[in-house]
């Protein structure tokens, strides 16, 4: 008898908020926000799905719809400020709100790739807020994220946390994680500071070791949210960046301190092009130059650096003469460079013969990419 009147008590609350969405309530104003933008090529998504789990039950519309309103620009600010990474995005609500004949847990958006403008619009159309708190129905219902992907999904349930049972929601939330495998992170964010409330916003966010539990204040501001998205969602992109900026990877670049301009083989180095292109054949006087007046240029400009002009040839012919030749041509390129207008303090040349190839001297491609000149930037 005691359920029975409960449940009907609730189901007045909900029919009494309906008829204010209709009525007299006040009409949701979206609180103004400007997202601190998250820069996605730093970051690569932790999860593969995440879920928005929205309270729309009777306690969130009180005292003039204070904490749906508040729920309302939480979801907003985090619409706004998750990136759009190709994760599976979805919004769900938990209480019947406004639409009675809708059941007690509904699907507004999703699971779909997500897109800031689609969530927004889904969002648009939750009006009200009414009926009992059944967060159990609410997990079951996102429970098609997680089956749409294969890594972790994210849920993030927006409540205030008051008159849920705790025993159904705790069950439905073990189900789901038992059927993925504890690919489930829960991260319960709480409107109001209700300590009975507390209590169980805290035992979801000890639901597994990727489950977290604040309170909406913690995010309120931009840059908060934002490093909070940030933790959720989202982990460091692997490092293969390319700190020099010559267009070659830092894992792939043999040589990560060639000025800005600097033209580099495909390993990085700073390269005045094969020894077929500066010398003829067994010959060490310079026939280009523009390659050679190219890094001139560069290195008027920077002037902190000082490099070693480095003669590497093929594996055809005797190594002892491929030495000397190489060094020959090193010498000829250093002295251009000092006629131009390049201290000879920031400049000295070593020749290599074929002990440094560049690639394999099985072919006559790569015995022709492996007579070069480099230079090699040096403190």
């Amino acid at each position: 008898m005691h359920n029975r009147v409960k449940l009907s008590a609730a189901w007045l609350a909900t029919a009494i908020a309906v008829a204010g969405c209709a009525g007299n309530e006040p009409v949701y104003q979206p609180k103004a926000f400007s997202p601190v933008p998250i820069d996605s090529t730093a970051y690569v998504p932790a999860v593969d799905a995440f879920v928005i789990l929205m309270d729309t039950s009777s306690s969130m519309a009180e005292n003039q719809n204070r904490h749906f309103f508040a729920a309302k620009d939480a979801v907003n600010a985090m619409n706004q400020t998750i990136p759009e990474l190709g994760y599976q995005g979805a919004l769900v609500t938990f209480g019947p709100g406004c639409l009675l004949d809708k059941g007690l847990a509904r699907i507004w958006y999703g699971p779909a790739t997500y897109s800031t403008a689609d969530l927004g619009a889904a969002l648009g159309k939750i009006q009200c807020a009414g009926g009992v708190t059944p967060l159990d129905r609410g997990f079951d219902a996102s429970a098609s994220a997680p089956a749409a992907v294969q890594g972790k999904t994210a849920i993030f349930v927006v409540s205030d946390f008051r008159d849920i049972d705790s025993k159904k929601a705790m069950k439905a939330l073990d189900a789901l994680n038992d059927k993925y495998q504890g690919r489930i992170c829960v991260h319960a964010v709480q409107l109001g500071e209700d300590k009975k409330a507390t209590a169980f916003r805290d035992s979801l966010g000890g639901a597994s070791n990727c489950s977290s539990a604040i309170n909406a204040t913690s995010i309120a501001s931009s840059a908060a949210l934002s490093d909070y998205i940030t933790k959720t969602l989202l982990m460091a992109a692997p490092k293969t960046g390319d700190a020099d900026g010559d267009g070659v990877a830092d894992d792939r670049d043999r040589c990560p301190t060639t000025p800005p301009g600097a033209r580099v083989n495909s390993v990085g180095c700073w390269w005045l092009g094969d020894e077929d292109v500066l010398f003829d054949f067994d010959k060490a006087v310079i026939k280009s130059t523009f390659m050679l007046d190219e890094a001139i240029t560069l290195l008027k400009a920077n002037r902190e650096i000082n490099v070693e002009i480095q003669g590497h040839t093929d594996n055809v012919g005797d190594p002892a003469y491929n030495v000397n030749l190489s060094q020959r041509r090193a010498d000829a390129v250093m002295e251009y460079m000092i006629a131009n207008g390049v201290s000879s303090s920031r400049l000295r040349a070593k020749g290599y013969g074929d002990t440094r190839p560049h690639v394999s001297n099985a072919s006559d491609q790569g015995r022709a990419l492996n007579r070069r000149v480099e230079l090699h930037p040096y403190r």
